[in-house]
């Protein structure tokens, strides 16, 4: 099991203000070696709290001397966000508060401080979190 941190984002083609400090933190456990699930909150970038419940498929793992890598593409749901601030072909996925969570993503852990640190493209947002092997 993991402790998540989440840290910060980076928002592309982003004209509106956003918040890039997003502070969170969360579980992350490995049912297997290709399926990982997680659940945690954080401060959004629209300065809200904000709840996810995601399952995150792992296809592709590599170790490299003290590292291993791994590629995934989460889904699931989160919570926080505003009719209309978030489109997808123009229309807003938001129902009753809950949107829908698609994120590929990637992970790099240091395996002697047990220490990983995974990137996740969350729309045009780029999040970054750390998270420790407890």
């Amino acid at each position: 099991m993991y402790l998540d941190f989440t840290l910060l984002s980076k928002h592309i083609g982003v004209t509106e203000e956003v918040n890039e400090i997003n502070p969170g933190i969360g579980l992350s456990y490995f049912t297997s070696e290709k399926c990982e699930l997680r659940g945690g909150g954080y401060y959004n970038s629209y300065k809200r709290p904000t709840f996810y419940l995601t399952a995150n498929y792992i296809p592709f793992s590599a170790d490299w001397k003290d590292f291993n890598f791994n590629f995934g593409i989460a889904g699931g749901v989160a919570t926080g966000y505003k009719d209309g601030e978030i489109l997808i072909f123009g229309a807003s996925p938001i129902f009753y508060g809950i949107i829908p969570v698609i994120a590929p993503n990637l992970g790099i852990l240091f395996k002697p401080a047990r220490t990983r640190i995974v990137f996740l493209l969350l729309g045009n947002a780029l999040a970054l979190q750390i998270s420790y092997l407890i």
